[in-house]
C-alpha cells in the first residue's frame, strides 16, 4: 500500500481532514483541516496546517501511524492551551503577546512553536491571593 493510500484511509473527528499534497521534490507533505471551536467567540472556525511527512515512514505503515498520532496530538495541544483556564485566565495562551528584548521592551506575537506565555507562579499567586501550595503529605522524598 501507498502512503496516498494510508492518507486517504484516515479519519478523525467530524471536521478533519487529511490530504497529501505532491511535491516535485519527492518530500511529500500532509495537509490537515480541522473544524473546531474558536476559544473565543465559541463559533466554529477551519485552521489548516501542513507537514512534511518524514521519509522514514513512506514505506512503514507503523511509524506513519504514530507520526500521525503525533501530528494530531500536536493540534490538540493547541487547541489545549486556547481551552484551559484557571479561574478565567488563559493557562498557557498560544497567542499570547509577549515583550520582545531585541525590540526595545515592545510586545510581538509570537507563535506557539516558538514561545508562549505560561501562567507562572506569581501570576498563579495574584489571581489566588495567596502562595500557591504543594501538597507534600504522602509524596515520595517529602520526608
Amino acid at each position: 500500500m501507498q502512503i496516498w493510500e494510508w492518507i486517504n484511509d484516515l479519519s478523525y473527528k467530524p471536521g478533519w481532514k487529511f490530504t497529501l499534497n505532491y511535491r516535485s521534490t519527492g518530500r511529500h507533505s500532509i495537509w490537515v483541516t480541522a473544524k473546531v471551536q474558536h476559544s473565543t467567540t465559541l463559533e466554529w472556525v477551519t485552521f489548516d496546517f501542513e507537514r512534511l511527512i518524514p521519509r522514514s515512514v513512506y514505506d512503514d505503515l507503523d511509524g506513519f501511524l504514530t507520526w500521525i498520532e503525533d501530528i494530531t496530538l500536536e493540534a490538540e495541544f493547541h487547541e489545549l492551551r486556547e481551552f484551559l483556564r484557571f479561574k478565567g485566565h488563559l493557562v498557557n495562551d498560544p497567542h499570547a503577546k509577549l515583550m520582545d528584548p531585541l525590540k526595545n521592551g515592545t510586545f510581538v506575537t509570537k507563535g506557539d512553536t516558538t514561545c508562549s506565555q505560561k501562567l507562572d507562579y506569581e501570576g498563579i499567586r495574584d489571581l489566588i491571593g495567596q502562595s500557591p501550595i504543594l501538597p507534600t503529605a504522602g509524596v515520595a522524598g517529602s520526608g
